[in-house]
């Protein structure tokens, strides 16, 4: 089985963010390398609940930030069940993540070929590299 390295803290609050700007709903998990687990249940892009160990709402957002990195995963339209308890202002939990939802990449454009412009008479290409001018 293949190992790969825990991502930082940051990079995960990437990932999060790049979730919430895309307007994705579902569960996003998180593992750290101390075997401690967190959850974000996200609703149209936005934080509904958290839970990190034993700590609920807030206060497992406030928690999760004292770790140093971890793994992550995304249950696309899977939200699990949580307490009433861990419910999380969206607004309060991007100001303690220190996060902004970050708008969607576009898909790159293909390129038409009919735009494509034809090679000089005086060039030589060997395997689309330009060999001679």
């Amino acid at each position: 089985m293949d190992k790969t390295p825990p991502l930082t803290r940051e990079a995960i609050l990437q990932e999060l963010a790049c979730l919430l700007g895309d307007k994705r709903t579902g569960t996003f998990f998180i593992t750290t390398p101390m075997n401690t687990s967190c959850r974000f249940a996200v609703e149209a892009g936005r934080l509904t609940h958290g839970s990190h160990r034993r700590d609920l709402g807030l206060d497992a957002v406030r928690s999760l930030m004292a770790m140093d990195g971890g793994s992550c995963a995304f249950a696309d339209n899977q939200v699990l069940a949580f307490s009433p308890a861990a419910a999380i202002d969206h607004t309060q939990a991007m100001e303690c993540l220190g996060i902004q939802p970050l708008p969607p990449v576009p898909p790159p454009q293909k390129k038409d070929p009919r735009d494509m412009k034809k090679p000089s008479a005086g060039r030589r290409y060997y395997r689309g590299a330009l060999i001679a001018d």
